[in-house]
């Protein structure tokens, strides 16, 4: 064999599956990959990084369930209290950093201009477009 061989690149990883557009409700970020429209409740499954808090939260819901299971109430009581708590002071920036790291970054780098702008807050005006923007955000971007 020649030296004029190289060695193939490996084969790209796989994508993930993702739901027909008309399927995929307007609801979802377009840069989160999602793989499954669930039809009874319109549930979305997405793809993203957690932070390792919801790890262990999502370790303790499974051990709450499974010391019912096992008739262990006083050892459930103690987890369902902490669940309960993590719950109350839930942080979704804490859990899924990268689904809000750009929003920060945006929101910080023009923090003075966004300021100046939430000075109309009790206008007419701002509070027509908060009503937009809560009924109709893809016609809110456009106007």
């Amino acid at each position: 064999m020649g030296g004029g061989l190289s060695a193939a690149a490996p084969p790209a990883p796989p994508t993930p599956p993702t739901a027909p557009a008309e399927s995929v409700p307007a609801s979802v970020p377009s840069a989160i990959p999602v793989s499954t429209v669930r039809p009874k409740d319109g549930l979305v499954r997405m793809e993203l990084f957690v932070a390792p808090p919801f790890l262990e939260l999502c370790r303790k819901l499974e051990a709450f369930a499974a010391l019912v299971d096992k008739r262990q109430f006083q050892r459930a009581a103690v987890l369902a209290e902490d669940i309960a708590g993590a719950i109350e002071a839930f942080d979704p920036r804490a859990h899924f950093p990268d689904l809000f790291a750009r929003y920060a970054a945006l929101e910080s780098k023009y923090a003075a201009i966004l300021a100046d702008e939430a000075q109309a807050r009790e206008t007419p005006v701002w509070r027509a477009l908060v009503q937009y923007s809560r009924i109709d955000l893809a016609g809110f971007m456009e106007g």
